[in-house]
């Protein structure tokens, strides 16, 4: 599986529902994706990104895209449509003298919406597991300095 703009578009439709289609979310990504790369390619001293890491690295980039677009204010997508919505659903309805309850967040363990997208969002980004991650096709690098 190749790691581009596109590959990791399509992973973040996958995940979130949402199509990154305008310039700036390209742009971003393409930026991301670079980063990414050089920075796997610098830790684990190698010159290719193993096909084995492929789907973590994916993960780890649409964390960030989102990460990066929620802390900018911008969970929008090109046309203004919102992505995602934290707006309190409705726990109970009462008609009369009779009450449904439809649940609350103690099913979530007590979690916002937000909150519970924001454990998703820190789970993808999670540096340290994707260093254990990077540490499996990581090689050593000798030094060949005399001294």
């Amino acid at each position: 599986m190749k790691l581009d703009v596109e590959t990791v578009a399509n992973h973040l439709d996958l995940l979130f529902g949402y199509r990154a289609t305008s310039e700036n979310d390209l742009r971003r990504i393409e930026h991301l994706v670079e980063y990414t790369k050089d920075f796997i390619k610098a830790y684990c001293h190698r010159n290719d990104i193993p096909e084995v890491i492929v789907h973590n690295v994916l993960d780890k980039i649409v964390g960030d895209f989102i990460y990066l677009k929620k802390s900018q204010g911008d969970l929008t997508d090109g046309e203004g449509n919102i992505l995602i919505s934290f707006d309190k659903s409705i726990s109970s309805v009462q008609v009369g003298d009779v009450t449904v309850d439809l649940g609350d967040d103690s099913e979530a363990g007590g979690l916002s919406p937000e909150a519970q997208f924001d454990n998703l969002v820190d789970h993808l980004r999670n540096k340290n597991r994707f260093l254990c991650i990077l540490n499996t096709v990581r090689k050593v690098k000798w030094n060949t300095r005399k001294y």
